[in-house]
Parts: structure tokens; sequence; C-alpha cells
């Protein structure tokens, strides 16, 4: 019995609290465009230094340049396309 009643009460008080008191309410009537200016600047050191390595890694990558990595990928890609023409070549001559 006193179970019930303890879980009525705090049923109807979760259901009565939310009416009473807003928070929002009470403070959306409190920010002005300084406040909102300061909250924005922090939002925009936060992400900042957050994303301040990627920013590090884009720059490093941006200025490698030209690798002997890619030289030698083109120069195979060059003498694989050499060679199947070549091939094709040999396949006419053929028939």
């Amino acid at each position: 019995m006193l179970r019930k009643t303890l879980s009525a009460i705090a049923l109807g008080a979760a259901l009565l609290l939310p009416c009473a008191f807003s928070p929002a309410a009470a403070f959306s009537a409190t920010l002005d465009q300084d406040d909102l200016a300061a909250i924005e600047q922090i939002v925009e050191k936060g992400v900042a230094k957050r994303l301040a390595p990627v920013n590090r890694t884009l720059a490093m990558m941006q200025d490698e340049g030209v690798t002997p990595t890619e030289v030698a990928g083109g120069i195979g890609y060059i003498v694989g396309i050499g060679g199947l023409l070549a091939w094709g070549a040999s396949r006419r001559k053929r028939d």
C-alpha cells in the first residue's frame, strides 16, 4: 500500500514539475547579443581545437608534391598500356 502511494506521488510530481518551472523560458529572456557572441566564440574555439590535427594532416598532404612512388606508378601505367598495344598488334599479324 505504501509503495503504491509513493509511486503515485512520484508520478504526480513528475507530471507537475515541468509545468511549474521551465528552464528554457527562464534563460531565453536573459540571453542578449553579447552572450550569444560569447557562446559563438567559445564554440568556434572548441571546433578549431578539435580540427587542428586534421588541418595539419591536410596541409602536409598538399605540400608533398610528386613522390618517387607516383613517378614509378606512372611509368608502370605507360609500360603496361604499351604492352597491351604490342600484344594486340601481334595478335592481328597472326590472323
